[in-house]
């Protein structure tokens, strides 16, 4: 390569590269990175067939830098009648096989400039459907699960275990007349139904029969020989009985004896769980964390596990699997050893079964069976291991499976909805745990992104911010929100919206946060109850430092819950946050340059105290009782409110409600209150200091009315101080007096 005449100042290098990548056949390879850089041309890559030509000149910064990649890629699946092209093996030399059985790919172009290392290159590989002994797949319709709105085509874990029991290359080789095809059925449709795929490696290092347990433990199941019929039975665990049909064991009905299994015993239950999966999408591991608030308040500590399951590839999946194994390890379960007669001959692992013994104080516990130990023929006695059944798996599907048409991927735009705002007190201790909110810089404060997904197929997007400055560094990541706009009016008194286009029920957790944002101004809710069929969706309003307020039809609520992004920095009083979100979809995403910058100043908004809760209004009644009159039409003379305390360090990571009882407050707070004529805005009284709670924390009477001039309508604003900060938001009434 040369510049300016004959002047030598670099070189590009070509090579031929055959890549070895699994056994095979595969069905498809749907992504290739080089230098952790996507090289995707076709999707998937046009597979034993003519070159696909890859031209990416410019991916590792041009020639000005190291280059890219630029040449022809040739796929070979592996199949049984698969050929390699004359070519291929004369540029190889000497006696070259076929590689049927082994997945390949051959690349021959340019691989760098100006660096001869070539960079490391990697690929994502699909296989359900190829590969399977006698050439087809089991129960075909359901061995593929589409799973992350079809980004991810994940294998039935139930179509993973029946090929380990029968492939006779590689697995037990078992006939398939040893397999109950009833019980893999209906396991194949439940996890289907559930969006319960798989993305697991095995290789032959690993025991088989380890691999298959993994499995098993990933979809919280039991594989078992059936001592009736001698086939191999798989049964998930899950919340599927009904506990009035299942069998008794009493002391007249097969038990012998039973006692405490103190094996399984732990001094204090888990209140927290990690789980780590692996995303492929990233090709990297991820953690989604768990938190029993019930068992937090109890221990007043965080006790916490952790999990591996390198098979899960979503997030949304994790979490769920995180809540199933978090209710199984936070309850102090009661765990037995039962000693049968015979009559427990053909219970089988994972069987619900219910024990009835008063004397122990245990009447109809329904249990579900660990093991089980036989004894002697003379003997006759058998001994169920089980343990108090809370096992059921809260999923539900919206998902189908995936087409085996092929279309090309959309391409990712423009985030045009999206809100970047100052982060509350509850969204930084929701992010590092209500124990560790301590660490917070008081005179600082952060950001949340919250990005509506632009396109079906967008994976997440990466986070550019700077203070006052065009930010270009990398500062984090995020996942798009679920949002709707408010079909109709959401007023004051109003715990139930109507959403125009209700997300699925996957993406609104009950007890989780939203924010609605309209032009009355933004109100943190929580959401109680969601019915994603009719849109009516439940809130406890006015949270954190809102306060509720009437928003018009057309507002748009964010339902962020976790679903947000941070730059994970602290900015101190008077900064601006310049702030850019680039989505990406598995296959493209927009440039730094074509993302719009959106702008936060920061306010310390965390560090403000929270404006009081539960303001009552009434009117002609002393003594601040009265029913909650109201000020919205004509009343008698006083017109009064009252309110309650709340207070954002005690609160932390919870979001109470408008409505509910008094918290705190926080130490040094106290109550302002303004009055406006309404009609002129001006202003009228200012009442400050105001410290306790008493019946008539404020009062508007006819004298001090006749003294401000008779105003038809008086506007009264009340607001929390704390030293020089007030309350973020300030809850504001209007008296209708003339």
């Amino acid at each position: 390569m040369s510049k300016g005449g004959n002047q030598t100042i670099g070189y590009k290098y070509h090579m031929d590269l055959h890549m070895g990548l699994c056994r095979g056949p595969v069905d498809e390879i749907v992504d290739i990175r080089v230098g952790d850089q996507s090289i995707n041309g076709p999707v998937p890559w046009s597979v034993d067939a003519s070159a696909n030509f890859v031209e990416k000149p410019d991916l590792f910064g041009g020639d000005e830098k190291e280059g890219g990649i630029a040449g022809r890629l040739w796929v070979f699946t592996g199949h049984a009648a698969q050929g390699v092209y004359s070519f291929i093996k004369d540029a190889l030399g000497g006696l070259v096989s076929d590689w049927r059985g082994v997945a390949t790919v051959y690349y021959s172009g340019v691989v760098a400039t100006n660096n001869p290392y070539p960079k490391a290159w990697a690929f994502r590989v699909r296989r359900a459907l190829e590969g399977w002994d006698g050439g087809t797949a089991w129960y075909a319709a359901k061995a593929r699960i589409s799973m992350a709105e079809g980004a991810i085509s994940a294998m039935n874990p139930a179509h993973i275990i029946y090929e380990c029991l029968t492939n006779r290359d590689w697995g037990r080789g078992l006939p398939s007349s040893a397999i109950d095809e009833e019980s893999f059925n209906d396991c194949a449709n439940r996890l289907c139904e559930e969006g319960f795929g798989l993305c697991l490696k095995w290789t032959r290092k690993g025991d088989i029969d380890e691999f298959v347990n993994s499995v098993i433990q990933h979809i919280a199941g039991a594989l078992y020989a059936d001592r009736s019929t001698g086939l191999w039975v798989l049964r998930l665990i899950r919340n599927d009985y009904v506990a009035a049909s299942l069998p008794v064991f009493d002391y007249d009905s097969g038990l012998l004896s039973v006692e405490e299994d103190e094996s399984g015993a732990r001094d204090t239950a888990i209140n927290e769980l990690v789980v780590t999966y692996f995303d492929p999408l990233i090709k990297g591991e991820r953690q989604v964390r768990v938190q029993d608030s019930a068992a937090f308040a109890a221990h007043g500590a965080i006790y916490s596990s952790s999990q591996q399951y390198p098979g899960i590839p979503t997030g949304d999946l994790a979490a769920r699997v995180a809540q199933r194994d978090l209710t199984a390890q936070a309850t102090q379960l009661r765990r037995f050893k039962l000693v049968c007669d015979r009559r427990a001959w053909n219970i089988a692992p994972g069987a619900v079964l219910k024990i009835s013994v008063p004397s122990r104080g245990i009447d109809d516990m329904v249990v579900r069976v660990g093991k089980f130990e036989d004894s002697t023929l003379v003997d006759g006695r058998i001994t169920l291991h089980v343990v108090q059944d809370v096992f059921s798996t809260p999923l539900t599907s919206y998902v189908g499976v995936v087409d085996s048409a092929w279309s090309p991927p959309e391409q990712m735009t423009v985030p045009d909805t999206r809100l970047v705002s100052e982060a509350t007190y509850q969204d930084r201790a929701a992010a590092v745990g209500s124990n560790n909110v301590d660490q917070f810089d008081g005179e600082a404060g952060s950001i949340v992104v919250q990005i509506a997904r632009p396109v079906s197929t967008g994976v997440d997007y990466t986070i550019y911010s700077a203070a006052d400055a065009t930010p270009t560094e990398e500062t984090g990541s995020g996942n798009f929100t679920a949002t709707s706009l408010l079909a109709d009016a959401m007023l004051l008194g109003d715990s139930n919206a109507e959403l125009a286009t209700p997300p699925r029920a996957s993406q609104v957790f009950i007890g989780s946060a939203a924010r609605v944002m309209s032009t009355a101004g933004e109100e943190i809710v929580a959401v109680t109850a969601y019915d994603p069929d009719t849109g009516l969706v439940s809130l406890k309003r006015g949270c954190v430092d809102t306060v509720p307020k009437d928003h018009p039809a057309g507002a748009r609520i964010w339902f962020y819950g976790t679903s947000f992004g941070t730059d994970r920095r602290e900015y101190q009083f008077g900064e601006t946050v310049n702030v850019k979100v680039v989505p990406r979809t598995q296959t493209s995403s927009i440039s730094l340059s074509d993302a719009p910058t959106d702008s936060v100043e920061i306010a310390q908004r965390s560090s403000k105290p929270y404006p009081p809760g539960s303001v009552v209004t009434y009117s002609g009644v002393t003594g601040g009782v009265g029913g909650n009159v109201g000020w919205t039409t004509p009343g008698d003379f006083p017109y009064g409110m009252n309110w309650w305390h709340r207070d954002r360090l005690q609160q932390a990571d919870q979001l109470v409600g408008h409505d509910e009882a008094s918290i705190g407050p926080e130490a040094g707070t106290t109550y302002t209150v303004r009055v406006y004529d309404h009609t002129t805005n001006t202003l009228l009284s200012t009442t400050s200091g105001i410290t306790p709670i008493t019946i008539n924390n404020m009062e508007y009477d006819a004298a001090t009315w006749t003294a401000d001039g008779e105003p038809a309508q008086v506007r009264v604003e009340l607001e929390a101080v704390r030293g020089s900060d007030t309350s973020w938001d300030t809850w504001v009434g209007i008296m209708q007096i003339a």
